[in-house]
């Protein structure tokens, strides 16, 4: 049987392949501006219970008033963060998988070799949820009260004090090589199992300095445990004004901080990218959330997808430079 077309005949098989695409190629759209119209997961590449995950958690939350779908959290742990990030990577390019995105996707090119994903090939970032400070902080043993006089006294000293990471690659790792890097210090790196065992190593003495999230640290610098030298970010926290910037201290320019943000698999199409993004950043906007993160000590975002891809890009090239100065050679 064959059906005649502008006096051509044409096989049944292929007209219906013919309107299948068309069918296709018209429903695009359609789904773009329908979505969402089942539940969305946010998968966070770190454990429970941890900074990450509980902004993950929140914005899940406001997401899922704004979208009218139950969103999701789903944790994805191991190497590093690339288990979690390689599952978005390689997941449905629909808008119904989203990556928590971490540091570590600044950083991972630079310390490990072979990576299962291609950050730029992979993934569309959405929006930044959340930018925050760590700070410097010293045991009281350590006759340093600010970062002039603890660069001056590590020099003194060289190769004898020694700073609490959570394990290579880490952003309390690649901070802390970025500061060694631009006052050419040499001090040496212990790793920990956690930001906590990192503090209590400090508090307890064995180790001399660490970095974490100021929101955590704050009170054991307010119990007087440990002694906060500066915070990492460009600019004083204002949660915590009193701190000086590493900037302040003689080193312009150093900016270096922990944050989250929205990713989703290449090929979502731009609608829905957009999508997430304007809601994203409405959610943020609002005096709830802007409150919740102040009372953390962080900042919420608010980027387009581009000036959030410009930012991790110029995460990416911070550590690269500090991963180059330190040595560090990519791991397998």
């Amino acid at each position: 049987m064959k059906l005649s077309c502008a006096g051509k005949s044409r096989p049944v098989w292929a007209s219906a392949l013919v309107v299948a695409m068309l069918s296709l190629a018209a429903g695009s759209p359609a789904s773009a501006q329908d979505y969402p119209t089942r539940p969305v997961r946010i998968v966070v590449p770190l454990a429970a219970g941890g900074p990450t995950d509980v902004t993950a958690r929140r914005i899940g939350a406001a997401l899922q008033e704004r979208l009218g779908q139950p969103v999701v959290i789903e944790n994805r742990t191991g190497a590093g963060a690339s288990i979690g990030i390689e599952f978005v990577a390689r997941s449905q390019p629909d808008g119904y998988t989203l990556l928590m995105g971490t540091p570590f996707l600044a950083i991972g090119e630079s310390i490990q070799r072979d990576l299962p994903y291609n950050r730029k090939r992979d993934l569309l970032p959405v929006a930044l949820v959340e930018r925050g400070t760590l700070v410097l902080v010293v045991s009281p043993s350590v006759p340093a009260k600010n970062v002039a006089e603890l660069v001056s006294h590590a020099k003194t000293i060289p190769g004898k004090l020694s700073y609490a990471s959570v394990g290579h690659g880490t952003i309390s790792h690649m901070t802390m090589e970025l500061f060694k890097s631009v006052a050419g210090l040499d001090i040496l790196n212990i790793p920990y199992r956690g930001t906590g065992p990192a503090m209590q190593a400090v508090i307890a003495g064995d180790v001399h300095m660490t970095v974490d999230a100021l929101t955590t640290a704050g009170g054991h610098i307010d119990g007087g445990k440990v002694r906060a030298v500066a915070v990492t970010a460009g600019r004083r926290a204002a949660a915590r004004p009193d701190i000086p910037t590493i900037a302040e201290g003689g080193y312009p320019g150093f900016d270096a901080t922990f944050w989250a943000g929205l990713l989703v698999p290449a090929g979502t199409p731009g609608e829905i990218v957009n999508r997430l993004n304007r809601e994203t950043r409405a959610a943020l906007a609002t005096p709830e959330m802007q409150q919740w993160f102040a009372r953390i000590g962080t900042e919420a975002g608010n980027t387009s997808p581009a000036e959030f891809a410009r930012f991790i890009d110029d995460q990416a090239v911070r550590y690269a430079m500090a991963a180059k100065a330190a040595g560090i050679q990519p791991k397998e």
